[in-house]
């Protein structure tokens, strides 16, 4: 018997060394698929962590500005990424305030983190402000 007979012939009960290695080609792609859905699993929780936080913050800086009502929002563009909280890191937002109809102004925030990075993204957030008197 050859050497090339050996490895293919099934011997008392066992396996081959070729069932053995297509089982661990197998497995081996079985285990690939699976840490790539867990990093896919981590990146996508890692993103609704910060867009909710990022939500969050452009939330309440629309009702910091609602709350100074009409006559006290002042039309122009501004930055508040300062102002961002630390797991938005590399992140800017802005403020822009326009005048958007007779007597009504527009608010818009945006909020954008890690640019560039598959976990970043971007929130903007609307409203409109009416003069009431």
């Amino acid at each position: 018997m050859n050497g090339r007979q050996g490895l293919l012939r099934r011997g008392s009960g066992g396996y081959t060394f070729i069932e053995v290695l297509i089982a661990l080609v197998i497995l081996a792609l079985a285990l690939t698929a699976i840490v790539g859905a867990f990093a896919y699993a981590s990146n996508l929780s890692e993103y609704s962590r910060r867009l909710t936080i990022a939500s969050q913050t452009a939330e309440a800086k629309i009702g910091e500005l609602r709350a100074l009502g009409y006559t006290n929002l002042p039309v122009g563009t501004y930055d508040f990424a300062g102002e961002l909280p630390e797991q938005l890191n590399r992140g800017t937002a802005t403020i822009v305030i326009s005048q958007w109809a007779a007597d009504v102004k527009k608010i818009e925030v945006t909020v954008v983190w890690r640019p560039g990075t598959i976990t970043g993204g971007r929130v903007v957030l609307t409203t409109l402000v009416s003069r009431t008197e």
